[in-house]
C-alpha cells in the first residue's frame, strides 16, 4: 500500500450508527464516520434498517430492496458456516440474542430490536443488500470498510464480485473479547468465532480497536499481525460541574456498564466486601443494568454490604456526567474489554482511573494502575491506597489527563486513508 493520503471516496458498511445504535459500535462507526468527513473525504455508511421517523447523517439503507431478500430467505452460496446454527430459537433466555434497541426506544418514536433471535436471516439479507449495492456503484468508491463480523457475510459476497476496491475490516470487538471465559458456551458465539477467523485474514487489511483486540485477531482469527493497524478510540464529552448532593460528601468508587458478568460485577462484589471490611465509609457506586441485576441485588444483601454497594441502575447521559463529579475513583472490572470509553469519560472529569489489565483503553492511558481479573487482594489494596491517600491520587489524576492530551483521534483516523 503506498501510503497515498489523498480524500477518498468510502463505504462503510455497519449494523448501527448513531443514533440507531445499541452500544459501542454504533458510537464508534458515527466517530469514525464525522472524522473521515472532517479530513475531507466522502463517505456514505449502508446500514440494515433504519427506525421511521429517524434521521441518520450520512447513513442510509435500501428498506425495498432489504425486505425483498428477508422474505425470500437465501442462502449464501460458497459461505463456510451455517449462519443460520447462530439463530436463537429455541435456546435457553441466558443464551439469546441481547435485546437492544436504537436511542429512539428511549423516546416517543419506534424502537428498533437490533440483535433480534432471527439475527442470521437478517444478517444474510443484510449482506445481498450490501453486494447489490457496490455492484451498482463499484466505480463510485476507493475503499469499503465492515465492521465487525456481522459484515464477514457481505464481505463474502463483495469478494465474489472481483473488483479492484480494497476492503477493511474495522474490529470493534472480537467474539474472545465479548465471551472471554471458554466455560461460556454459546451456539451463536461458536459461529462467530468461525466467521471472524475465517474472513477477517482475508481483508486487504483490519483495523483494531485497541492492542487486547489486536492480539485476539494474532491469536484466535489468524490475522498476520502486519495486516493489522490499531486504531484507538476517542469520545466527545463535555463533563459536568456538579455532583450528586447526597451522594459528594464520603469516599466514593465509581462503576458503569452493564450489570453482568462480562463486566466483572462478581469480582467487583468480592472485592468490596474485602475493602469494606477495612474502611465502612467506602461506597462503590454501581450504575447500570444487566441481566444480572437481580442476583447483584441478592448478592450484596446477603453479604450485608446495602450501605456500601450502592445500585444506581441505569443513568442517561447527564445523570452519568454527575456521577462522575460525585466519586473520587473509577474502577474498570472486564475481565477483558476491547477499549473501554467509561475510563476517559471519567479522565474528563477529573476522577482517576484504576483497571483490570486487559482493557484497550489502557494503550492511550499506560500509567493506570492495574490488577489482574481475579486477584480481589490488588484490586482492594489499590482502591484503598487511592481513596485514602489523595495527594497520591491527584499524582495518578495528572499523570492520566496528561497522558489522555496527547491521543489524537484526527491522527488515528487519518491512518485508515494512508494505508491506500
Amino acid at each position: 500500500m503506498s501510503g497515498n493520503t489523498s480524500k477518498k471516496k468510502i463505504l462503510l458498511l455497519s449494523w448501527e450508527l448513531s443514533p440507531v445504535y445499541a452500544g459501542g459500535l454504533g458510537i464508534l462507526a458515527r466517530d469514525v464516520v464525522d472524522e473521515l468527513k472532517n479530513q475531507g473525504n466522502e463517505v456514505e455508511v449502508l446500514l440494515p434498517r433504519i427506525p421511521p421517523r429517524t434521521e441518520v447523517l450520512h447513513g442510509f439503507s435500501i428498506p425495498r430492496l432489504y425486505n425483498k431478500y428477508f422474505k425470500e430467505n437465501n442462502t449464501i452460496k460458497g459461505l463456510d458456516y451455517n449462519i443460520d446454527l447462530m439463530d436463537g430459537k429455541g435456546r435457553t433466555p441466558g443464551a439469546l440474542w441481547p435485546k437492544l434497541f436504537s436511542s429512539a426506544a428511549r423516546s416517543k418514536s419506534s424502537d428498533l430490536n437490533l440483535y433480534p433471535n432471527n439475527l442470521p436471516k437478517h444478517v444474510r439479507a443484510y449482506a445481498q443488500v450490501c453486494r447489490d449495492y457496490v455492484r451498482d456503484n463499484a466505480d463510485r468508491f476507493d475503499l469499503i470498510i465492515g465492521f465487525d463480523w456481522m459484515t464477514a457475510p457481505a464481505f463474502h459476497l463483495i469478494k465474489e464480485l472481483k473488483l479492484d476496491i480494497p476492503f477493511f475490516f474495522h474490529v470493534n470487538s472480537t467474539e474472545w473479547d465479548r465471551t472471554p471465559d471458554p466455560r461460556r458456551i454459546i451456539v451463536g458465539c461458536q459461529y462467530n468465532k468461525k466467521l471472524e477467523s475465517k474472513y477477517f485474514k482475508e481483508a486487504e487489511h483490519v483495523l483494531s480497536i485497541s492492542s487486547v483486540t489486536k492480539d485476539a485477531l494474532v491469536e484466535h482469527c489468524g490475522v498476520p499481525e502486519d495486516k493489522i493497524t490499531v486504531i484507538s478510540n476517542d469520545i466527545t464529552f463535555n463533563p459536568d460541574t456538579k455532583g450528586y448532593t447526597d451522594l459528594n460528601k464520603g469516599k466514593n468508587v465509581l462503576f458503569i456498564g452493564r450489570v453482568d458478568q462480562q463486566k466483572g460485577i462478581p469480582f467487583l462484589l468480592d472485592t468490596a466486601e474485602k475493602v469494606v471490611s477495612i474502611d465502612s465509609q467506602i461506597r462503590f457506586l454501581i450504575a447500570g443494568d444487566g441481566k444480572d441485576m437481580d442476583i447483584t441485588v441478592e448478592t450484596i444483601a446477603e453479604r450485608g454490604l446495602e450501605k456500601n454497594c450502592i445500585i444506581i441502575g441505569w443513568v442517561n447521559n447527564e445523570q452519568k456526567k454527575q456521577l462522575y463529579k460525585s466519586a473520587d475513583l473509577f474502577a474498570m472490572t472486564s475481565p477483558s474489554e476491547p477499549f473501554g470509553l467509561t475510563p476517559l469519560e471519567a479522565i474528563m472529569s477529573d476522577v482517576p482511573v484504576i483497571s483490570s489489565q486487559k482493557c484497550g483503553f489502557l494503550d492511550v492511558l499506560p500509567s493506570t494502575p492495574t490488577y489482574e481479573y481475579y486477584d480481589t487482594n490488588r484490586f482492594a489494596e489499590l482502591v484503598l491506597h487511592y481513596i485514602n491517600d489523595t495527594e497520591d491520587r491527584s499524582r495518578l489524576m495528572a499523570k492520566q489527563k496528561e497522558e489522555y492530551a496527547l491521543h489524537s483521534w484526527p491522527t488515528q483516523i487519518a491512518k485508515i486513508t494512508a494505508l491506500l
